[in-house]
């Protein structure tokens, strides 16, 4: 085709061109372009959009410069939509923090009421300050079972030896640990995006289903394994629900289980 109109165009710059000639082989062309856009638009991009997901998209679409256009050519770049989940995250912490911050005034007021109690009462007040735990600030992050780096908490995930990839209660991907043996690879072009839109259309239904059920409270996890090369991948997926049971997102968990199905009898010594 790229020829058959390049042939055309070259035969109107030439004067001395047979005119019929040039209709006859303009029709042609013309022709060859009509059944090419039938067959891409019925049979190829059919058949593309119940198969390729989002990424193999984008990748499509920052290699297509390298082959070229045909006739027509993007005015502007293809971005998928994506959603800020900094922006998304540091607005819900905010929520919960002034929660969290009402609940703490209520708590210390209700401490002080006690403690001016026991004062006027003449009793000893029992209150101990709690020492602050100090380092770098907002370095630290503190859990009920005790406090992380940061830094500690990211080498921890990206030392286990299993691929975990959260997505939140809107079903947007917002994280994914990078273990040196990654099962199914990732891009940082995953986050923000919605989960959906990272799986092959013919398995969407089946990831809007796991979603569904672990949301609901219908499940609280479901397992897949399959075999993959000399690899036997475990693929979890458990409901995150907050103290109240809330849904707060779901946790996907891959492992290669394959050492250890071959476990046999016992090992009480260290290895060499």
């Amino acid at each position: 085709i790229r020829a058959d109109i390049k042939n055309v165009l070259a035969m109107l710059k030439d004067s001395e061109s047979d005119a019929k000639e040039l209709t006859k082989m303009a029709d042609a062309a013309i022709d060859r372009v009509h059944e090419m856009i039938f067959k891409e638009e019925n049979i190829l991009f059919t058949m593309a959009l119940d198969t390729l997901s989002e990424d193999e998209w984008l990748k499509i679409a920052n290699e297509s410069h390298e082959l070229g256009y045909c006739i027509y050519e993007p005015k502007k770049e293809w971005k998928p939509a994506r959603i800020n989940v900094e922006e998304k995250t540091k607005k819900e912490s905010g929520k919960e923090s002034e929660k969290k911050n009402e609940e703490e005034s209520k708590i210390k007021s209700e401490k002080k009421n006690e403690e001016e109690s026991k004062i006027k009462s003449g009793k000893k007040s029992d209150t101990v300050q709690a020492g602050d735990v100090s380092g770098s600030g907002s370095d630290y992050i503190n859990f009920e079972t005790g406090i992380l780096l940061k830094k500690e908490i990211e080498l921890m995930l990206n030392t286990m030896p299993v691929d975990i990839t959260f997505v939140d209660k809107d079903g947007i991907v917002k994280y994914f640990s990078q273990g040196t043996e990654r099962i199914f690879p990732r891009t940082k072009a995953v986050i923000g995006r919605a989960v959906t839109n990272c799986h092959p259309p013919a398995s969407v239904h089946v990831v809007e289903k796991i979603v569904e059920d672990l949301m609901s409270g219908k499940k609280d996890h479901e397992d897949f394994w399959i075999k993959m090369k000399d690899m036997y991948v475990l693929i979890r997926y458990f409901a995150v629900r907050d103290k109240d049971g809330n849904y707060v997102g779901t946790l996907e968990f891959t492992q290669n289980i394959a050492p250890i199905k071959e476990i046999e009898g016992e090992k009480r010594l260290m290895s060499e």
